[in-house]
């Protein structure tokens, strides 16, 4: 029953992810990999100000609160390797 269950919050996880904006998915993988904002508005070419709003956004939106949550978020999905 708990693998049953481990699968439905790993597919309600993926819904949620899936429901993100390409540019969301781009900051959030920065994030996770442990980039500074201000490298990853370098390296999508948005300034660090844009990056903390998508961050405050993308921690609404996983329901996260820190950067290694969020790591964890894509670790569980399968997007971030460990």
């Amino acid at each position: 029953m708990e693998e049953y269950e481990s699968g439905n919050e790993i597919e309600t996880l993926r819904k949620i992810y899936d429901s993100l904006t390409p540019r969301e998915k781009e900051v959030v993988l920065g994030v996770a990999k442990g980039e500074l904002n201000k490298v990853i508005g370098y390296n999508l070419g948005i300034s660090e100000r844009t990056v903390k709003m998508h961050r405050a956004n993308l921690c609404s939106k996983l329901n996260v609160t820190s950067a290694v949550e969020m790591a964890a978020f894509l670790r569980k999905i399968g997007v971030l390797n460990a």
